[in-house]
């Protein structure tokens, strides 16, 4: 929609029929920038967390389907995409590291970071799992001294 000095035109201002059947749930967003004298207003869908979950879910259940169906036709070598499933624990880790509501689900994102990379160090064939389990040990280790250092919430009786 663009608009130059005078309102919105409600016409503009629709959303396209098959957004609007499904616009109730979802909540709108708008952002406005100015250029040139020229407001331009883009309405952003945003779904709620359980929904975009749910919709990541099918995302990522659809790609692994395609990925297997082209590695069972011949069309693909799925193994070497494969190599890289710890990305996963990576990406999962790191999320919790920066949106993790407590230091607990901190400390896990932490672990899962750490754990994800050294699983894609042994896939890649840079270190070996059988020679470096001790790291993961020492990691639990640090996880917990962490842990001890949280500070607890001070309980008043009266």
């Amino acid at each position: 929609m663009i608009e130059s000095g005078g309102g919105v035109d409600e016409a503009d201002s629709a959303l396209p029929l098959g957004i609007a059947a499904v616009s109730a749930p979802l909540q709108l967003r708008s952002l406005r920038t100015v250029h040139s004298s020229v407001k331009v207003q883009v309405k952003i869908i945003e779904l709620p967390g359980s929904k975009r979950r749910r919709l990541v879910a099918g995302v990522v259940m659809i790609a692994l389907g395609l990925l297997f169906l082209l590695d069972r036709l011949i069309l693909f070598d799925a193994s070497e995409v494969w190599r890289f499933w710890p990305l996963i624990l990576v990406a999962l880790g790191v999320r919790k590291m920066f949106r993790g509501h407590s230091a607990r689900r901190r400390r896990w994102g932490v672990f899962q970071t750490f754990l994800g990379t050294w699983l894609l160090l042994d896939q890649l064939d840079i270190i070996g799992v059988g020679e470096s389990w001790p790291v993961l040990v020492m990691a639990v280790g640090a996880l917990i001294i962490a842990a001890s250092f949280q500070r607890q919430p001070q309980v008043t009786s009266e």
